[in-house]
């Protein structure tokens, strides 16, 4: 080890401060800047490349807010501390974040792993009583240590964002797979446009439709309610401390924050919980293969279907599931119905508020949904099912090169392992 520098955090780094131009001036913001928030990266992948909300010139030049370059890193400061990220291209930002820029001899790339290996002492040397904040003096405070051979930081950067790359490649084939899916969807079930039997779109073709409590739908479908396709739709509770203490937790314990605004769950952050709680006090809302997860409180409207390595794990109360009477024949149809943007919007139109916003199980068993004659499902499934499947295989591809690479972060970054020429 006597080949690595020893150092603290701030003196490899730039720091970089945000700001936010005022929201009451209409001519700051709608314009062709991205503008950088911690919604916008908050999700475990390397790279940001957009954001929901952009700002102009005139916002730029009156306000705190400053540019990033491509490559440069962006960290969450306050509130969930801690979040970070690469930037794609250049990006303004806000004040609850900080940017960073690696100085020689280490690299930006270098420095994003650097950081992650480090999020764990950061997040110790947080301050404020209200809300957890990284401030400046945070940098100060972290010991760092890195190769002093130029060739040995490239070396480990670039065996970590190789598997990186390819997580990201699998993320983008996925997006992609989505999109066909969710234009098929549009096509046969909201358009009407599926093939008849001479193979052309049915309703661009002339075929009869007839009017229902909805809207009109092709001649033989019907309206049925979500509830009357389920064999059950429940939610989970969170178990008691007291009940949990002393007890061995290895029982997966799904809560809205490991579901992914894509559809993901994020395995690397589940928090678990006894058997005895599962299998006893919480036995109503053992997950199964093939439920339909759905996000009813909080951030409502996260949609998930359980993994087979989540057969059998468990859920809080923020999380309602759907097991539907026949999951072979209508998981992939009412997946894509109940993350579509009409549904969307009809139970969010129904939300409660409290304490917490929530929506009721009763509300989503009562949703109307168009039910197709038995045939057309099965052309469907034809079409549906291996785009499913190749989802399916690249979420299981990811998942195990985000285990390797975070196998190897602490290994590489501390010198425990070695990358020969």
């Amino acid at each position: 080890m006597n080949e690595w520098q020893e150092s603290f955090l701030n003196e490899v780094i730039e720091i970089i401060g945000g700001g936010t131009p005022k929201t009451s001036k209409e001519d700051y913001w709608s314009g062709n800047i991205p503008w950088l928030s911690v919604v916008d990266f908050g999700n475990g992948n390397r790279w940001v490349s957009k954001t929901e909300k952009n700002i102009t010139e005139e916002g730029l030049k009156n306000s705190s807010t400053k540019l990033l370059d491509a490559g440069d890193l962006i960290i969450s400061a306050r509130g969930t501390v801690g979040e970070l990220a690469q930037l794609s291209k250049t990006m303004a930002f806000n004040q609850s974040c900080y940017g960073i820029r690696a100085k020689a001899p280490l690299s930006n790339g270098y420095l994003y792993y650097l950081l992650k290996y480090s999020l764990q002492k950061l997040r110790k040397n947080t301050h404020g009583s209200v809300f957890s904040t990284i401030t400046r003096d945070t940098f100060e405070n972290i010991d760092i240590r890195y190769p002093k051979n130029k060739n040995e930081i490239d070396k480990i950067e670039n065996s970590l964002s190789c598997l990186d790359s390819k997580i990201d490649n699998l993320q983008k084939q996925n997006q992609t797979l989505e999109k066909i899916a969710q234009t098929l969807f549009k096509q046969w079930f909201v358009d009407f446009n599926f093939p008849d039997e001479n193979g052309k779109p049915y309703k661009d073709n002339g075929g009869e439709m007839v009017g229902s409590e909805l809207k009109k739908i092709p001649m033989g479908w019907r309206i049925g309610t979500l509830r009357e396709i389920s064999d059950k739709i429940s939610k989970g509770t969170t178990p008691k401390k007291k009940d949990v203490e002393g007890l061995i937790k290895e029982i997966p314990f799904l809560k809205v924050k490991d579901i992914s605004n894509d559809g993901l769950i994020k395995l690397d952050s589940l928090e678990s919980i006894p058997q005895e709680i599962h299998y006893n006090e919480l036995s109503r809302s053992k997950l199964e293969t093939n439920d339909i997860l759905f996000s009813i409180a909080g951030t409502i409207g996260r949609v998930a279907i359980v993994s087979e390595n989540l057969n059998n794990s468990n859920c809080n109360q923020a999380i309602a599931f759907i097991r539907l009477s026949s999951k072979d024949f209508y998981l992939e149809f009412v997946h894509q119905w109940i993350k579509s943007s009409a549904i969307q919007f009809e139970i969010k139109s129904n939300i409660v508020q409290g304490v917490q916003a929530n929506v009721s199980l009763t509300v989503l068993g009562n949703l109307l949904i168009i039910i197709p004659v038995e045939y057309i499902m099965i052309k469907w499934n034809e079409f549906i099912k291996p785009i499913y499947q190749k989802l399916e295989n690249n979420i299981v591809q990811i998942q195990n090169l985000t285990k390797t690479r975070d196998i190897l972060l602490p290994k590489l970054m501390s010198g425990q392992i070695r990358i020969k020429d």
